[in-house]
């Protein structure tokens, strides 16, 4: 991720680079992309899009190629009153990419389907103006670590048979953050807390 980030930030500062295309179109690089790169990218106004594909290559019906193409022109094309920003382009839809999330197992438009800043086609006056109006709340972009050090951040996950000791023994060490991912409304039990999330 630092590589990418790093990368990214050097293409946006080069003056001949209108846009960029990144072919991995995955949420934790969305998110990661808006957190280090999206300010400087909107202060440019240039526009980094990541695609990707829900079909393999082969399939008859795949989406690659036109999500790439869609990707592209978006991209490479001037738009009126198009911020620049980190996009995602899937389906003939596009998003903030900080609004990736795959929400179905097979849609073609899985990842960006229900997205908060999800278009109903491509792009269109009130979906920008809506993208705008998220984008002057994002003050600035967080450092690229130079050193590929990233804090330490475990992930748990909410399945039965879950034990309240796997959290006990994160806040025990030198974890420096936790992310407690859930389906539904429930409660994570340990002994004398209860941490709710949903």
């Amino acid at each position: 991720m630092t590589l990418l980030g790093e990368t990214i930030k050097e293409a946006l500062a080069n003056s001949l680079i209108k846009g960029i295309v990144v072919t991995h179109g995955i949420e934790e690089t969305g998110v990661f992309l808006q957190l280090t790169c999206g300010k400087y990218a909107q202060n440019l106004g240039k526009i980094v899009i990541l695609t990707g594909a829900m079909l393999p290559a082969n399939a008859s019906k795949a989406d690659g190629p036109s999500n790439l193409l869609d990707a592209i022109r978006w991209a490479s094309t001037p738009i009126d009153n198009c911020p620049g920003g980190i996009f995602a382009v899937m389906d003939g839809r596009g998003c903030l990419a900080m609004d990736l999330a795959k929400r179905h197992g097979s849609a073609l438009n899985a990842t960006i389907q229900a997205s908060p800043s999800s278009s109903v086609g491509l792009i269109h006056p009130s979906w920008l103006s809506g993208v705008k109006a998220v984008q002057t709340l994002w003050l600035e972009d967080l450092p690229i670590s130079k050193e590929n050090e990233w804090p330490w951040v475990e992930i748990s996950t909410s399945h039965a048979g879950a034990r309240s000791e796997t959290i006990a023994h994160w806040l025990n060490s030198k974890v420096k953050g936790f992310v407690l991912a859930g389906s539904g409304m429930e409660a994570f039990m340990m002994p004398g807390k209860i941490l709710w999330w949903q």
